[in-house]
């Protein structure tokens, strides 16, 4: 910031807003200022200057929101979920002995807070969404998928064989 002092005319526009003894200053304000170095210049040019970084990381913070917002590539709730569990593992492998695990506990705390958070949120959504299927909508579309393995295929140990691998696969409908 410029520093020097220049006297000015009484009706120059660029005249120092500050007040003296004598009234209102006599010395140029610096560029960007309504002040002269002596009244505050460099503390407005101060704020001035906080307020525009404030203001680009506004910006920054609101262009990389709708970004994420608004990109179909950026990760799915699920994705998040699995980031707060890594982010947890990372902490526990960290963890040498009690001591740390203490030392740790607020974060890991938190962390298991936001992860059930974003769990039931996300299971709120997939119902909502109809992306999540019932125990009886899972059992129609196997019986389905097995009628159609029925009309197609002609043997039956094969037939067997499918039905029995699908049922296998809906987890909860066999003894294991």
């Amino acid at each position: 910031m410029d520093k020097e002092y220049i006297r000015v005319e009484e009706d120059d526009p660029r005249r120092c807003q500050g007040i003296n003894a004598r009234g209102q200053c006599e010395f140029r304000a610096i560029d960007g200022s309504e002040y002269c170095p002596i009244h505050g210049a460099n503390k407005q040019l101060e704020a001035k200057d906080k307020e525009d970084v404030h203001n680009l990381l506004l910006t920054r913070y609101r262009r990389e929101v709708k970004r994420l917002g608004n990109n179909e590539h950026i990760m799915s709730l699920k994705d998040e979920i699995g980031v707060l569990r890594m982010m947890m593992e990372r902490i526990l492998n960290n963890c040498r002995g009690d001591a740390d695990l203490i030392l740790f506990s607020p974060q890991l705390s938190d962390l298991v807070m936001k992860t059930s958070k974003v769990v039931s949120d996300c299971h709120k959504i997939e119902e909502k969404t109809g992306q999540l299927l019932s125990r009886e909508a899972l059992g129609s579309f196997a019986l389905r998928v097995i009628e159609l393995v029925n009309e197609h295929v002609k043997d039956p140990e094969a037939k067997r064989a499918i039905g029995d691998g699908i049922m296998a696969a809906i987890p909860g409908t066999t003894d294991e």
